[in-house]
């Protein structure tokens, strides 16, 4: 039966600052997860093993599948090479040659696997309903962290080495700031079901679910507040470039939900989409190029993610690449930069230089591997980036 697409604009102002358009995936699969180790190499996982991977910033899709009849449902890349897939059954795939070969590894689980996240290139966690599979030594070996609790966890993510979230079922959210050996409660505020987490920095997090769910923290997660999105469709993805830059994305097989804001949340707009299939994910390289993913090979992107005037002050910094090894370039878009400094997890400074140029290098050769905290100032304002040290 042809589907029919209806947009609908109540409630949801509507803006035309980022342009979407569709890509050919080559594919009907239904895709389910999208992440880009840098600005030129991206993967997406969906139904029945199906893997897509781009090396050209997603001009062209080809086919790295995997032969299984189960759904593959997250995926997360250290670098380029190596790179995680997370699914159905309790299945994990590795790969260390860029999607060319996929091996499984053990999880010691048939649940669904359904997020998968790694906070450097040992450690890694993923959400499969009542408990966290953790790894220490590159998904070797896998091992459980119990919730304790009976609720279904969607989605995983970590503010840094220490510090991670799950959200699921009921509204639950939990915490962790030991590395997932224990969690702790939070007050969401919601009974809604919640489907992605993100965190900007060590304070600043959103959690996206059913019925047109947003809710933020600003205090690393003691306090929840509900923020008006304008829909009451479901919210499958949440993706912020920084602490006021951000975008979700839902729907349904009638109408393709993508909303942005660019005041933390305060105001979200909805944006016009070229398919009509619900979105199950959204993913910014940087603040003008993102990707959001859905049914029956969907893919779209823009190239203007912030729009034609909302890519000044100090939100048109880039930070590349990141994940790096050894040097992190940070570059803007026109103004100078003033200082550059950054902090590991514990807060302690581990770099610090002053600049008068639009770029600069940050040489972290000598710093463990690991997350770190970037700020950047320039001469119109600051802005704060999560780096990872490989």
């Amino acid at each position: 039966m042809k589907k029919i697409f209806l947009i609908l604009f109540t409630c949801i102002n509507i803006t035309g600052n980022a342009q979407w358009i569709q890509q050919s995936s080559g594919s009907t699969s239904n895709l389910l997860g999208i992440y880009f180790s840098d600005t030129l190499n991206g993967y997406i996982c969906g139904s029945t093993g199906t893997i897509l991977k781009t090396v050209d910033g997603g001009n062209n899709w080809i086919s790295c599948s995997y032969s299984t009849p189960y759904d593959l449902r997250s995926v997360y890349f250290i670098d380029a090479d190596t790179g995680y897939v997370v699914g159905n059954n309790g299945l994990i795939l590795k790969t260390t040659n860029g999607g060319t070969n996929w091996n499984q590894q053990a999880s010691n689980s048939t649940n669904a696997l359904l997020s998968v996240y790694f906070i450097n290139a040992d450690t890694g966690y993923v959400a499969t309903g009542t408990v966290i599979l953790k790894t220490t030594n590159r998904g070797n070996t896998w091992i459980n962290d119990s919730t304790g609790t009976t609720s279904f966890f969607y989605t995983v993510t970590f503010a840094d080495n220490l510090t991670g979230y799950v959200a699921g079922s009921g509204g639950r959210l939990l915490k962790t700031t030991t590395g997932g050996s224990h969690w702790t409660q939070l007050p969401s505020g919601t009974s809604q079901a919640l489907y992605s987490i993100n965190f900007v920095d060590a304070n600043i997090g959103y959690s996206v679910g059913t019925n047109g769910t947003i809710i933020k923290t600003i205090d690393s997660g003691v306090d929840w507040t509900s923020l008006t999105s304008g829909t009451t469709q479901d919210l499958y993805s949440v993706f912020f470039i920084d602490a006021n830059n951000g975008f979700a994305v839902g729907g349904d097989i009638i109408q393709t939900i993508i909303l942005k804001t660019t005041d933390g949340g305060i105001n979200w707009v909805s944006q016009p989409s070229p398919i009509n299939e619900p979105l199950n994910s959204v993913f910014f390289v940087n603040y003008f190029n993102g990707y959001a993913v859905g049914l029956s090979g969907s893919i779209i992107k823009t190239t203007n993610g912030l729009g034609i005037n909302e890519s000044k002050m100090a939100n048109g910094v880039s930070v590349y690449p990141n994940p790096a090894t050894t040097v992190f370039t940070v570059s803007t878009e026109g103004e100078k930069i003033i200082e550059l400094s950054v902090t590991n997890a514990l807060g302690e400074g581990v770099f610090k230089e002053t600049f008068a140029e639009n770029t600069a290098i940050i040489d972290v050769s000598s710093l463990a591997k690991g997350m770190y905290f970037l700020q950047v100032k320039t001469e119109k304002g600051v802005s704060n980036k999560k780096l990872i040290k490989e």
